[in-house]
């Protein structure tokens, strides 16, 4: 596993928002793990430019390997209409990537549909390496919203240079 947090006692790190690249990650909500499920716990952000309240996209990230890790990802990704094209994802996704590493992960899966060619370029410019394409179970809600295929990303964050990640709220964690 490439993460801390291996079992039920996960800690959720306590800040409101994560600055970074320009733009800020404003925490919206943290969803606990059902290991049941095999969902790890989760982060869920808006993401904004520096200092501003106007939404530009969102941003989530799951710490830890859960079952959703093979068809969602830990990291997903969406930069409204009019913003793209502007590099927010990719910006945005190596903020996260200091919050992963404050939780002990050395690489993080994104998962993407091959027919995205902006997220996957996305995935791509931050030196995810393409390990496969897998096909989508019938049985899964994936299939019976369309989609058939998923590119798998692996993102070794461990190299990357430590970036200077600002947290506003309880507590410096990062």
């Amino acid at each position: 596993m490439n993460t801390a947090c291996e079992h039920e006692e996960f800690e959720f790190l306590d800040f409101s928002i994560l600055r970074g690249n320009g733009l800020d990650l404003v925490l919206c909500d943290v969803v606990d793990a059902e290991f049941e499920d095999g969902r790890a716990p989760m982060y869920c952000f808006e993401i904004r430019l520096e200092g501003q309240s106007g939404h530009i996209g969102d941003l989530s990230l799951c710490v830890g390997e859960g079952g959703q890790v093979g068809l969602e990802g830990q990291l997903s990704y969406e930069i409204d209409e009019e913003f793209q094209g502007n590099h927010y994802s990719s910006k945005a996704c190596r903020v996260a990537a200091e919050l992963a590493r404050a939780h002990g992960m050395r690489e993080v899966w994104i998962v993407v549909s091959p027919e995205n060619i902006a997220a996957c370029r996305t995935a791509e410019r931050l030196g995810a390496r393409l390990v496969e394409q897998v096909e989508v179970p019938e049985d899964s809600e994936l299939y019976r919203q369309g989609q058939r295929h998923k590119n798998r990303y692996c993102w070794r964050i461990d190299r990357l240079q430590k970036m200077e990640v600002g947290l506003r709220g309880q507590k410096n964690c990062v």
